[in-house]
Parts: structure tokens; sequence; C-alpha cells
């Protein structure tokens, strides 16, 4: 199967911003987060190719102030990490999210609150993968995706 690329905007504006353009074989999943919890996983079949001149498509629907913080292509037996501004982090495997048509809104992935904060990133991880977090004061924390929570879509 040939290799490809998928490329996604985040919406549809003069603000649009172009956020990822990774490799994917046939047959694999894109998984897009945004800043308010949710998240998406879709075939990468459903991001058709489309012309240089174009736009692109829509890998998912945010509304309001929500923003797409990533997108990453997830292998099997893969985990989607995500960390809140205040430092509230988990891990979930990405078997546990419907795959669904792209353009939706998705499924919550966390709990958004006050006390934990927006979502401030995520990343999709595999079994021996190291994370490297750096807070706004400049402290970096190195950690295993091991050790951090495996809790569920949801929580």
């Amino acid at each position: 199967m040939a290799e490809q690329t998928v490329a996604d905007v985040v919406a549809h504006r003069k603000s649009d911003e172009l956020i990822s353009v990774p490799r994917v074989h046939a047959g694999e999943h894109a998984v897009m987060v945004s800043a308010d919890g949710k998240a998406i996983v879709f075939d990468e079949g459903d991001a058709r190719p489309m012309g240089r001149d174009t736009t692109g498509v829509r890998g998912m629907n945010v509304r309001g102030d929500d923003r797409i913080l990533g997108m990453e292509i997830a292998p099997e037996g893969s985990e989607l990490f995500v960390v809140t501004e205040r430092g509230y982090g988990k891990r979930t495997p990405v078997s546990e999210y419907p795959v669904q048509n792209r353009g939706g809104m998705g499924v919550k992935t966390i709990q958004v609150t006050g006390k934990k904060g927006r979502l401030a990133g995520m990343k999709v991880v595999m079994p021996g993968h190291e994370l490297m977090l750096i807070s706004e004061e400049g402290v970096v924390i190195r950690v295993n995706a091991e050790d951090i929570s495996r809790l569920g879509r949801s929580t």
C-alpha cells in the first residue's frame, strides 16, 4: 500500500491554520483533539486528496472558542495522552474511541473543569515512549508514558 499524507485545516475562515501533515498508510486512523476536551477518530480514507489551491477538508467540527490542539496517526495498540492547562494528564487506549466520520464533533476525552483547566496538549503514545513536558515557568518533566494514569475515555 502506498504511503500518503493527511493534511487538515482547523476551520474555513481567514484565521485557518494548517496544524498537521502526518504520513499515513491505508487503513490507519487519524486522531484529533480539541481544547474543550473532545476527540475524534476517523479513517484516513475519509480525508480525500485535494489540489494545491484548495482549503483542505474539515477533520473536526468545533464551536465557540474551542480550537484544535493537534492531529496524529494512531497505530494499532496506541494510546491517547492528554494534559490539561493545570497539569492533569491521562492516557486512554485509542480503541476506546468510536471511529466516526471526518468532520464530526467528536466525543469527550476528558472532563474539563475549572480545577483542571482546558486541554493544553495531546500525543499518541505507545509502550516504551517517554514524554517531556515543559511548564510555562520552564520546568521540564520527563516521564515514561506507562507512569501516567491509564483511565477511561470520558473520565
